[in-house]
């Protein structure tokens, strides 16, 4: 039944007039101007009867995924959470400084990310991936006749044409941009060799390291060196801009941003303020944090407990 309906609606370019209307509730963030629409959260409803139709093809996208997207993304899978990418940053750190290593994160996020995806590229991405055409073609179609309209307190707006993301909402929005997100984990993977992770019963890294961790599209780059680093942070620029992707950055540090832990003359472990600047490709300043909150969880980039140890005094294992 779901293969004759997503056939239907194909060859017709046809879809229930509810389905094409999509509406978004503009919820406030915390500490953002509450007057201002462009600081606000859209959260986009979705209709039911599109939401069913939507699951019955998700099976098609979440066996693709199975086989395209790397095991370093976490996000949306069955079995899998944020908190094993934040346990991994942890691990990381705390190897490193029983190992004496430097160690250099770099924090990435997007700026609207499911709305902001570049459907050409979808396209050709679901095709080379193995996605079956005719389920591209019922997603497109439907995206396609959409009508994006905002709930702004004092009536809905007249609408917008749906030209560009995988939906905000949408319940295949995650697996589909998982599926984009690999060229990302596969550039950054292919040119990183990652931070080395020491196996039990070894003294030194063994085999491939970890390059990154992702929860959707909250992602982090691992490194032993500031400038692989730099180097993997202006590569998934580069892919960012090629995805019609935007790679948010504040001030503040709290939306991309880099964090460092490097040993003194002296042996001391101490976060990294020497006065470096990682940048992205359009010359764009990421700042430098002592402490990131990822995916809900502060980590800090020195432990907090060992600051005050020298290299003699480091416990012999995590």
């Amino acid at each position: 039944a779901a293969d004759r309906l997503a056939a239907e609606l194909a060859a017709a370019k046809y879809a229930p007039k509810a389905w094409t209307q999509w509406v978004a509730v503009l919820l406030p963030k915390p500490g953002e101007d509450p007057a201002l629409f462009s600081r606000k959260r859209d959260i986009w409803l979705q209709p039911h009867g599109l939401k069913l139709l939507m699951r019955m093809l998700g099976t098609e996208y979440d066996m693709v995924a199975k086989t395209v997207v790397p095991a370093s993304q976490s996000g949306f899978t069955s079995g899998r959470n944020a908190s094993e990418s934040t346990m991994t940053l942890l691990l990381q750190r705390e190897q490193a400084h029983v190992t004496r290593q430097p160690c250099f994160r770099g924090y990435q996020d997007y700026s609207c990310f499911f709305m902001s995806i570049c459907r050409d590229v979808q396209r050709r991405v679901e095709a080379r991936t193995g996605t079956p055409p005719e389920v591209t073609a019922v997603i497109f179609a439907l995206q396609q006749a959409t009508r994006m309209r905002y709930d702004t307190g004092a009536g809905l707006t007249q609408g917008n044409a749906s030209r560009r993301g995988v939906g905000q909402g949408c319940v295949l929005g995650p697996v589909r941009s998982k599926i984009t997100l690999a060229l990302t984990q596969a550039a950054t993977d292919l040119l990183s060799p990652g931070f080395g992770f020491v196996e039990p019963g070894r003294s030194l890294p063994s085999g491939a390291g970890v390059a990154s961790v992702y929860f959707a599209d909250d992602g982090c780059y691992l490194s032993s060196s500031f400038e692989m680093l730099q180097t993997v942070m202006e590569v998934s620029a580069a892919v960012a801009r090629a995805t019609g992707l935007d790679i948010g950055v504040k001030a503040d540090g709290s939306k991309t941003a880099w964090t460092g832990m490097i040993w003194k003359p002296d042996g001391t472990c101490v976060a990294c303020d020497d006065g470096r600047v990682l940048e992205l490709t359009d010359g764009t300043v990421i700042p430098r944090v002592d402490a990131y909150k990822h995916l809900g969880t502060h980590v800090q980039s020195a432990p907090v407990s060992y600051t005050h140890l020298r290299a003699h005094e480091t416990p012999e294992h995590l």
